[in-house]
């Protein structure tokens, strides 16, 4: 979790990235736009300066994954590439972790790219390209869920299977959502004379079905991770003992992020559902940075969240032989 002065951090670099984009855009558009202004209606002022707003946000979501990257790069190091054989969830943290990250980066440049030479080089590529990357993303992100959820049941076959099918159909029709949006020929016209906003070409009304079937799939994470804590809770509420030693324990670690981090999901569905059906745009835009933004933090803080809860009570003991490791909550953890 991010602590204050790291955050403070963030938002020092971040100002002076704000600062830099927008003087540096402002400076390259002005030739390009002088005639333009001159006649500019205030839809045209409203609208241009929606589009740089737009490009900012894509630079501070950058930002916001890089940040959170080199932070937690000794953690990832120490955590996870430090294990001789590869597993399933190593696979999904790497592609989680950095397609995520090349896609943030990649769209910040391509953005202030078209706010500073004003032009729509590759704005459709990045539009198809954040369709598929982000579903695969958020699906490696939901493959470290599967996991988790299916060890908190201690691999029960019903909930695997459970889980497996709901995780198949989520993917299946995200894919057959988009290749359908991508082969539809509506697009979201220019909103004002002279403002050609970065999009891609078509984009159907109906797109935002493209939400339901994550928010569903998050919603089953969340009810399964959350029936679970409470029968937990109400097996234990009367033995002081056991809560005290469950809340400095592997299975608080499981049972926390594994309920925040599907709630905070759910949101984000729901709130991208809303921003789609009912724009203004600027509001639909920066949902959907979010929406690509929280897999990135999401799916590797899911791993390294876990591992540092499993292997800081043996640093301890290595250093204080005398302390006692804390127990685990659960009957059995897999961290693989």
């Amino acid at each position: 979790m991010f602590r204050l002065d790291d955050l403070l951090v963030f938002f020092l670099i971040f100002h002076g990235l704000f600062c830099s984009v927008y003087l540096f855009s402002v400076q390259r558009s002005k030739r390009s736009s002088r005639d333009t202004m001159e006649v500019a209606s205030a839809d045209t002022v409203h609208w241009l300066f929606v589009d740089r707003v737009y490009a900012l946000i894509a630079v501070a979501v950058a930002t916001c994954t890089i940040y959170d990257h080199i932070t937690t790069l000794d953690e990832e190091i120490e955590l996870v590439w430090k294990r001789r054989k590869w597993t399933l969830v190593q696979v999904f943290f790497f592609i989680n972790r950095y397609t995520g990250g090349g896609l943030q980066i990649y769209t910040a440049f391509v953005l202030v790219r078209h706010i500073a030479y004003n032009t729509e080089e590759s704005c459709n590529f990045l539009g198809i390209l954040q369709g598929y990357l982000a579903t695969l993303v958020a699906a490696t992100m939901q493959g470290i869920m599967v996991y988790r959820v299916s060890s908190m049941y201690n691999h029960q076959r019903s909930v695997i299977i459970m889980l497996a099918s709901a995780f198949l159909s989520e993917i299946v029709a995200l894919v057959v959502i988009q290749v359908i949006a991508t082969d539809t020929p509506a697009g979201f016209p220019d909103p004002a004379p002279g403002v050609h906003l970065c999009k891609q070409d078509n984009m159907p009304t109906w797109t935002w079905v493209n939400w339901m079937p994550i928010a569903l799939f998050e919603a089953l994470v969340l009810i399964l991770s959350l029936s679970l804590a409470i029968k937990y809770y109400n097996s234990t509420k009367h033995n002081p003992t056991a809560m005290h030693s469950f809340r400095n324990s592997l299975g608080y670690i499981l049972f926390r992020d594994s309920i925040t981090f599907p709630l905070i999901n759910v949101v984000i569905c729901v709130a991208n559902i809303f921003a789609w059906i009912h724009p203004p745009y600027l509001a639909g835009q920066i949902a959907f940075s979010f929406a690509v933004l929280a897999p990135c933090i999401i799916g590797s803080r899911l791993i390294l969240n876990l591992r540092e809860a499993y292997y800081h009570p043996f640093v301890e003991e290595c250093q204080s032989p005398e302390d006692e490791t804390p127990e685990v909550g659960l009957d059995i953890i897999d961290i693989r």
